[in-house]
């Protein structure tokens, strides 16, 4: 309700075309690249159908990404999350709704906790947002099994400091998971890897066999030292 009052007094332009209503009209999502790099979010070697079969932590897991962090989808994540474009949630979701591989209709999706002080501080929390609504629209279930044990974010954090810290940051609600269950792990964003390998950790340890992870941007391998 916010986002469309502020909108009626800061309207938004299309990133693409400059056409006065949404962030990106109807006629240019359409025309949005996605530039993905069908290698491993941990390890970064070649997947072999969607598969990683030389890292440990993500052996057997399908990866689906749809792009690289740039261009056009830069911008529209940076304004969803740092300048509060919260609408922009429906345009990730459909996105995925549009691009992303079909699912098994079983799958449950599992977000990335976020860190609550990101949550306090933008007064949403930009990955379940974009989640329920993808759950929405391809008529999966939306299950927040893990919960965050700190409140460290990783933004900013070398590669090192985010596998330490992801490896102590969740806990699962181990009585909800189905071993012959499908679950969806998903992130807004990957960079190492770390929170995406933590995750899985905890859905094996608690029984899950099937496990895809879903992120809709990676960050570009040349800023992930």
């Amino acid at each position: 309700m916010l986002d469309s009052l502020f909108s009626t007094f800061a309207p938004h332009y299309c990133l693409s075309c400059g056409r006065f209503g949404r962030q990106i009209c109807d006629y240019c999502f359409y025309d949005i690249e996605l530039s993905p790099r069908e290698t491993c979010l941990a390890c970064q070697r070649l997947l072999h159908r969607q598969q990683c079969r030389t890292c440990r932590d993500l052996h057997g897991v399908r990866q689906v990404i749809l792009s690289e962090r740039e261009g056009i989808l830069e911008r529209m994540m940076d304004e969803y999350k740092f300048d509060c474009r919260r609408e922009t949630h429906r345009v990730f979701a459909q996105l995925l709704d549009v691009h992303a591989p079909h699912f098994p209709v079983d799958s449950q999706v599992v977000p990335i906790p976020t860190a609550p002080s990101h949550i306090r501080r933008r007064g949403f929390d930009h990955t379940r947002d974009i989640y329920k609504g993808f759950a929405t629209m391809r008529g999966l279930a939306y299950a927040p099994l893990l919960s965050r044990l700190h409140n460290n974010a990783q933004f900013g954090a070398t590669a090192a400091q985010r596998r330490y810290q992801a490896a102590r940051a969740f806990k699962i609600d181990t009585g909800a998971i189905d071993a012959s269950g499908h679950y969806l792990l998903c992130d807004d964003i990957v960079t190492t890897g770390a929170s995406m390998s933590a995750g899985v950790k905890l859905l094996r340890e608690a029984g899950a066999q099937h496990i895809t992870v879903v992120a809709l941007l990676q960050q570009p391998w040349k800023n992930q030292k």
